[in-house]
């Protein structure tokens, strides 16, 4: 694999997959789902950093992002949101 710009701005993307079990659904990445598990999955829960285009002069950015299993900590000017999403997947 190789990495591929796929929308400008987007800094970082992390994806859980939702495994409905005994009437419950519970999110785990993608390395810690079976492969039995994979017919069980029902959502994926999305998290995108964007991250603006320039850094702004006069602004310090020294915050924490938690995406998924991640925390980004950063040290520029740059300003950044994070955008979280949960998704159904048909089945």
């Amino acid at each position: 694999m190789t990495k591929q710009l796929i929308a400008s701005g987007i800094e970082n993307m992390q994806v859980q997959y939702g495994v409905l079990a005994n009437g419950a659904v519970t999110f785990h990445d993608a390395a810690d789902v079976t492969a039995a598990e994979w017919v069980n999955v029902v959502a994926a829960r999305i998290w995108l950093l964007a991250r603006s285009t320039d850094a702004e002069s006069g602004f310090s950015n020294t915050s924490t992002y938690t995406i998924g299993d991640q925390t980004i900590t950063v040290a520029d000017g740059y300003t950044r949101q994070v955008f979280p999403l949960v998704v159904q997947l048909r089945r």
